[in-house]
């Protein structure tokens, strides 16, 4: 299974650059945008996956929300090599033996989640701090079986 990353937009929290009195959920208010953000796929690491410097948030009692859209950087991708092979033996007529093995991320490859996107915490903005669990997307699983049928 391959997949392109998923779609994202940085944010800040704090204060209502609105004015609107009104309370976002968390995470919900949008910088503004000064620059464009996404980084050349060869510049991006795990450390540095967006350019951070390009959202800033909007002044206090500006009277408008941030100018940035919704869902305008891409997050990493997922590779995912999943197989099996099986075996059956016949064991004359009514008797056969079957051997199976499953694998999931078979090359084990790191599928990363989202970066953190709140320009509010500069340490850690832009920065991929885990993996993927979902199933199949995780460390490498392999399962083996045997059954005997008579």
């Amino acid at each position: 299974m391959f997949q392109s990353g998923y779609w994202f937009h940085p944010t800040f929290t704090g204060y209502d650059p609105a004015n609107a009195n009104s309370t976002p959920r968390i995470g919900a208010l949008r910088p503004d945008r000064v620059a464009d953000g996404n980084l050349p796929a060869g510049e991006r690491t795990i450390d540095r996956w967006f350019d951070a410097a390009a959202f800033v948030a909007p002044p206090r009692n500006a009277g408008r929300f941030g100018n940035s859209a919704p869902f305008i950087l891409s997050g990493p991708g997922m590779a995912v090599w999943s197989g099996g092979i099986q075996k059956q033996i016949q064991l004359g007529e009514q008797r056969r033996f079957r051997i199976m093995a499953t694998f999931q991320n078979l090359a084990n490859h790191p599928n990363y989640a989202l970066p953190a996107a709140s320009i509010s915490t500069p340490a850690s903005v832009g920065r991929i701090t885990s993996t993927l669990g979902t199933e199949g997307a995780g460390a490498r699983t392999v399962e083996l079986s045997a059954w005997f049928e008579f």
